[in-house]
């Protein structure tokens, strides 16, 4: 494996196939995307409908009452039996659509916040998303930026 920080900047060019005066050729970097990849972290598919329904059941509290519900049915008190398990249908039913608005927002907050590169291709700055960063980008940095890359 390659100590990048040990090389100097023109070694790290030549490794890479780059001319930092004009960084890669656009076709260039459309191979290198092919080839390696988006520039991005794997992240958990969000979770299913289902999934957010079984989360609303998972409690020890809601177990707790769905056995009570259960031992007063047993004892003939279906009104209480029913009532308790009402309650814990809304109950789940609240929660759930909590839960799946809450998904949506950190979504949509996620595709706000997608970071931005300035990178160096064909002489010329361009802005793409992070995940369009590849390997032997010549990325334009300056004081504050956060750099796209690990």
């Amino acid at each position: 494996m390659a100590r990048w920080h040990q090389l100097s900047p023109d070694e790290v060019a030549a490794r890479l196939g780059v001319d930092p005066a004009r960084g890669l050729e656009e076709a260039e970097a459309r191979a290198r995307l092919a080839r390696h990849g988006e520039n991005a972290l794997p992240r958990a598919p969000p979770p299913s409908m289902g999934e957010l329904a079984l989360r609303q059941l998972r409690s020890f509290i809601v177990v707790l009452l769905l056995l009570a519900a259960a031992i007063s049915a047993g004892l003939g008190e279906y009104a209480d039996a029913l009532a308790i398990f009402v309650a814990l249908l809304l109950n789940a039913a609240v929660g759930f659509a909590m839960d799946f608005r809450a998904e949506r927002a950190i979504a949509s907050l996620q595709a706000l916040t997608a970071p931005q590169a300035r990178l160096l291709r064909d002489a010329q700055q361009v802005e793409l998303p992070a995940e369009q960063a590849v390997p032997g980008d010549v990325a334009i940095v300056e004081a504050g930026d956060r750099v796209a890359a690990d």
